[in-house]
């Protein structure tokens, strides 16, 4: 959420109609409800000062909740045209061609979808409804601080999940650290015994080791058993250290800019060490954890 709609994206917006569509609720635990994600993009949209005409929470690969969203855009559109919006990665060209192909009963795809951010580089219109008006799909926009804009496309499958997020729990000490591929690092400065639990893609390598000679073990191997990204990626990469102190009663995480987010089981101070140029932000859980 907090990666694609930022200001950029509510200053094109903030005088429109807009329902706010959740994709890829797949990717969650199966024991997530709608009804805290929900309750989630509320909560954020109402601390930026945005009010949606609606909220829908779908998975467009795997048709959940699709009609819902259809009932939606039919009962809040009038006669206007559809625009799609959105940055890169959040599955926009994948949403239109799920719609097509439920609701017009074409076979094929009639937009191309693609990882790599610029694959759609003008708008493509799509007469979809009854009334000759249309749906219309326009470029992603580029977010520079997350992750996907600061590594190269080759590293990308592994940023993406393919299927349900399985949560991994680690029991941190003050001398312990856990290595997220070669992105980032956390570790645990004020508090005892923490639990911290990483919501993140299958393909992203986590590693806890104790701190003493972490830097040199990370030199030795960045890029190869700490992936993504590769070695040669990390050329010339600098990496910056963030502290951020979590309280569990107001239910906060750490987001890291389209990678996933870590949670926390108690009050604690955490340093996070990460690549340059890529977002970590403290937020009200997603989960409500």
């Amino acid at each position: 959420f907090n990666a694609t709609f930022n200001k950029e994206i509510i200053q094109k917006i903030k005088n429109k109609d807009v329902i706010i569509v959740a994709n890829k609720f797949d990717l969650l635990p199966k024991s997530t409800k709608v009804e805290k994600v929900v309750s989630f993009i509320e909560r954020m949209s109402s601390n930026i000062g945005f009010s949606p005409l609606g909220i829908n929470v779908i998975s467009a690969k795997n048709d959940y909740f699709l009609d819902d969203l259809m009932n939606s855009i039919d009962y809040l559109r009038g006669d206007r045209d559809v625009y799609v919006m959105g940055y890169a990665n959040v599955g926009k060209s994948y949403l239109i061609n799920s719609l097509i192909k439920k609701f017009l009963h074409k076979e094929e795809d009639q937009i191309s979808t693609s990882p790599i951010p610029g694959t759609t580089l003008n708008s493509i219109k799509i007469h979809f409804f009854d009334d000759n008006k249309s749906i219309i799909d326009t470029p992603g926009l580029i977010n520079e601080n997350n992750t996907f804009s600061n590594l190269l496309p080759e590293s990308y499958p592994l940023l993406l999940p393919k299927k349900e997020i399985k949560p991994i729990t680690f029991q941190l000490n003050n001398d312990n650290l856990v290595y997220v591929g070669s992105i980032l690092s956390f570790e645990v400065i004020e508090g005892d015994n923490v639990a911290i639990t990483c919501y993140l893609s299958e393909n992203v390598i986590l590693h806890r080791r104790k701190i003493d000679g972490s830097s040199e073990f990370f030199e030795k191997h960045k890029g190869e058993i700490l992936t993504p990204p590769s070695k040669e990626e990390l050329e010339g990469k600098e990496f910056v250290e963030k502290i951020f102190i979590l309280n569990k009663p107001y239910k906060e995480e750490l987001y890291i800019s389209g990678l996933g987010f870590i949670s926390v089981n108690k009050n604690s101070k955490i340093k996070v060490r990460i690549l340059k140029g890529i977002d970590v932000i403290k937020r009200y859980a997603i989960l409500g954890n």
